[in-house]
């Protein structure tokens, strides 16, 4: 092979890597992660358990769902846990943080112990007073949770400041914690349990996540 044919395959070889990094690098902008759905404790850890029925299985079918629901709107997310494993409270706003998500918003049940008649839905947030963030925990609390008990029917309790938890605290984006119901209520215990309900919620959670993330849109420069 002559000179001019090498130095010719040696360019041919250049520019394909260069379209190769290109794609990639497009491939990976496009696969930016903009949700981070949190199912609340797993593994070892429960949460609230009654009749048998235990808060760890029931955040994760909603995230599941939440997650299909955002899968078919194109919106990329990442789980903190896919299936019954214990992943630590640091470690959830770690992966939070790691992959710089817009939003994150973490999936529990309620639960009061002899206060049987404790029912409604909630949505807990950090008080940040941190102005670079295009949209603040309180008001995608507020989101969630007007979306959550407009179709659910559930009672409006409400979103709720919170400083103590490390999920909502340790995050770098807008964060909340929505606490569907409450598991220590029979009759709400009895709603969860039920696919229908528990998909519900999931769209609840979906419509939310495109509304925060069309404010925050609108407010990129």
């Amino acid at each position: 092979m002559d000179k001019h044919r090498i130095i010719l395959w040696v360019s041919i070889l250049l520019l394909a890597g260069l379209f190769v990094v290109d794609a990639l690098t497009g491939a990976d902008a496009e696969r930016k992660v903009r949700v981070i759905i949190d199912p609340g404790h797993g593994g070892q850890d429960s949460g609230s358990t009654y009749d048998g029925v235990e808060e760890k299985n029931l955040n994760l079918k909603i995230a599941q769902y939440l997650a299909e629901e955002l899968e078919k709107r194109g919106v990329s997310y990442k789980l903190t846990r896919e299936d019954d494993t214990f992943v630590s409270l640091s470690d959830r706003a770690n992966i939070a943080n790691q992959y710089d998500g817009d939003v994150f918003i973490s999936i529990h049940h309620n639960a009061i112990k002899n206060a049987a008649s404790a029912n409604g839905t909630e949505t807990l947030y950090f008080p940040s007073k941190d102005k670079m963030l295009l949209l603040s925990g309180e008001e995608l609390a507020q989101i969630v949770q007007n979306q959550l008990v407009s179709q659910l029917g559930t009672r409006d309790r409400g979103t709720v400041a919170r400083s103590n938890l490390a999920v909502i605290r340790k995050t770098n984006m807008a964060a909340c914690i929505a606490e569907i119901g409450y598991l220590s209520n029979s009759n709400e215990r009895g709603q969860m349990v039920s696919e229908s309900f528990q998909r519900a919620a999931a769209k609840a959670l979906a419509d939310a996540i495109q509304e925060a993330l069309t404010i925050i849109d609108t407010k990129e420069p």
